[in-house]
């Protein structure tokens, strides 16, 4: 798996698209009633790399911006 570091101003860029998309999706606001939405991570599997099952951590709080 590669991931592009939580840094690097691509991620953070994508990440406010996607974060600012939720915060004015009103189903979204209601349904989940978020108290912290954190930034979203990007990875990408190459070619062999499989998606098995796992938790990318339910609550990363290292990783909080807003």
């Amino acid at each position: 798996m590669q991931i592009i570091p939580i840094y690097h101003r691509a991620t953070r860029a994508l990440g406010d698209v996607i974060l600012g998309a939720l915060e004015r999706h009103p189903l979204f606001v209601s349904a989940a009633l978020p108290n912290r939405v954190y930034a979203p991570m990007f990875n990408r599997y190459g070619e062999g790399m499989h998606f098995r099952n796992h938790a990318d951590g339910a609550i990363r709080s290292a990783f909080s911006r807003r």
